[in-house]
């Protein structure tokens, strides 16, 4: 095994030690059901294969600690990417949330994200942004990419671009607060 799939195997275990269910602190009866129950897939068999949807991920996810350095050096204080696998955003059967939560020197909390969704034939792959307004609602900006793919190996390419796109908020950002995120030349 080379080392890009050494290191999508150990950020594999590291996603997977990541409690999904609080099931542990129910009686013992309820983690006897739970053991019981035949897990549900979060993802359908890929074309492509497991491995390369890994390092697909692991990627994906180095890709966004390097917008994350993007903003810090314009004054903003990202924190860590997320990765969240989900079962299913109708009429998806599941897919991948991308996300890097960015606050702006004005303090304003601003949440990038990149979705990849699966509907069984293609992928759908967006990029977008959003805030929390002074009201606490959430205010979503424009769209910044949108594609579709029909196999893994366009579904990277274009993951990767969509986290590429998300640097595209800075004017926005900067539009809404004057003092978000402006260029540190």
């Amino acid at each position: 095994m080379d080392a890009a799939s050494l290191d999508a195997m150990a950020f594999l275990n590291e996603i997977l030690a990541i409690p999904q269910k609080e099931a542990w602190k129910s009686s013992a009866w309820d983690r006897y059901l739970i053991c019981r129950e035949k897990p549900k897939p979060l993802l359908p068999r890929l074309r492509g294969g497991t491995i390369e949807f890994v390092e697909m991920l692991h990627l994906a996810v180095e890709q966004l600690r390097e917008i994350g350095g993007f903003y810090r050096e314009r004054g903003c204080e990202p924190d860590p990417p997320r990765l969240e696998l989900t079962n299913g955003f109708r009429p998806f059967k599941g897919g991948v949330l991308l996300g890097l939560p960015v606050i702006s020197p004005g303090n304003k909390s601003y949440y990038l994200s990149v979705m990849a969704l699966w509907d069984g034939e293609c992928w759908t792959i967006t990029a977008e942004a959003e805030f929390e307004a002074v009201s606490g609602e959430t205010i979503s900006l424009e769209m910044a990419f949108s594609s579709t793919a029909d196999d893994l190996y366009v579904c990277r390419q274009q993951i990767a671009a969509a986290i590429s796109s998300l640097t595209s908020f800075e004017g926005q950002i900067t539009d809404l607060d004057d003092s978000s995120c402006k260029d540190a030349k």
